[in-house]
């Protein structure tokens, strides 16, 4: 169950919010909102839990919720919103289906050098539990705030691009501007000095 809003908290938001009231409204329209039923005070301020606001990174280890629409998040379509070409481009599923709302966790992988990859997801899963479907991704970057220089991957390797033969992966990366998406390949994994984002227990 989530955490309620400390007194703390509501004094520090509410010493915000009348910082940042519009320098430019005027004394009669002020006086209506000071005059206005506490209903209705009370609906407008319910509409700051849906603004569209990013929560700090998690810490590695540490349980969060994340809600995702499936019917409406197209694997190929990230594809292309990231740049690519998706002509080449296919995805084999499992694919997520309905609004999803579930727990997750960030983890880290330590990979053995030199094993072959077939070897190296079987390992991971053996580390730190199966992978998230990679559409989780989008949920992601929707409600956390990117860290500078921070990786992060999705899925396991469900898009595969059919003239190279490779399979790839959703992927995040904390830049100066935002989150920067893109797609690793399955090689990556054995030097990715990232996390993953997993399912939690």
């Amino acid at each position: 169950m989530p955490k309620m809003m400390t007194v703390s908290q509501s004094r520090e938001m509410a010493s915000r919010i009348v910082r940042l009231l519009p320098d430019d409204l005027e004394s009669d329209h002020a006086q209506a909102l000071n005059d206005a039923p506490s209903e209705v005070i009370h609906d407008f301020l319910a509409g700051l839990k849906s603004l569209p606001v990013l929560f700090p990174l998690p810490e590695q280890g540490v349980e969060f919720e994340l809600t995702l629409d499936g019917d409406a998040t197209d694997p190929l379509q990230m594809v292309k919103d990231d740049g690519y070409d998706p002509t080449d481009w296919k995805f084999n599923g499992p694919k997520v289906v309905g609004k999803q709302t579930q727990k997750f966790k960030l983890a880290s992988f330590h990979c053995t050098p030199g094993k072959y990859y077939q070897f190296k997801l079987y390992d991971m899963e053996d580390q730190i539990g199966p992978l998230a479907e990679g559409e989780w991704r989008e949920a992601f970057r929707r409600r956390f705030q990117p860290s500078l220089g921070v990786l992060v991957g999705f899925g396991g390797f469900e898009w595969r691009r059919s003239s190279e033969r490779i399979r790839l992966f959703p992927c995040l990366h904390g830049g100066r501007k935002g989150w920067e998406p893109y797609f690793g390949w399955e090689g990556m994994i054995e030097k990715w000095p990232g996390l993953w984002l997993v399912p939690s227990k």
